[in-house]
């Protein structure tokens, strides 16, 4: 039981680190957007994530 426990945490790990870099790039794109008076980029949430979707 311990084992799996130590498993399960190891994964929530890795996912909220994950998660952590994408804000991170998420928030980097929308400050150099909002810098760049890029408001199209800056409003589009998908852009943070695929800048193809600007």
């Amino acid at each position: 039981m311990r084992e799996a426990y130590h498993h399960e945490l190891a994964r929530f790990r890795e996912w909220l680190a994950d998660f952590a870099q994408l804000i991170h790039h998420a928030m980097q794109r929308v400050t150099t957007a909002l810098l760049d008076n890029d408001l199209v980029l800056a409003t589009c949430p998908g852009a943070a994530r695929d800048p193809n979707m600007a």
